[in-house]
């Protein structure tokens, strides 16, 4: 769900509404030679949200601490 609150009029009146959508999300990860992980998700809006968001990352991985 979506809640959304705006300026509607030159005045400064604000207004507010909720939305319902949804989202299909996907996502890989790809291990690297290093030990490291490189990421990505997608996410493709359905209704009153977002139409697109993409994500890309590198998880580095972290030494062994004694």
């Amino acid at each position: 769900m979506n809640f959304v609150t705006f300026d509607n009029d030159t005045f400064g009146n604000k207004d507010s509404e909720t939305d319902v959508g949804g989202s299909l999300v996907g996502g890989a990860s790809v291990p690297t030679k290093a030990g490291n992980r490189f990421f990505a998700e997608l996410k493709l809006g359905l209704g009153d949200t977002a139409d697109f968001k993409l994500m890309v990352g590198w998880d580095f991985k972290s030494a062994p601490t004694q």
